[in-house]
């Protein structure tokens, strides 16, 4: 039995529901205004891969 995209599982409607159920802890941080966080052990090597400018304040 093959899906169709004329057929109710086949259809593009049916990522509707999908669609925000896989974007809502996003969603949800940007209503709450959390910021992203991640804790990392001292002196565990880190490697970052950065695709915009940060702007780092002097300490």
């Amino acid at each position: 039995m093959e899906i169709g995209p004329n057929d109710a599982l086949g259809a593009p409607r049916s990522l509707d529901v999908i669609t925000p159920a896989r974007n809502y802890p996003v969603f949800a941080g940007l209503q709450l205004n959390i910021k992203p966080t991640i804790t990392i052990r001292p002196g565990f090597p880190v490697r970052v891969l950065v695709t915009r400018d940060l702007m780092l304040g002097a300490e």
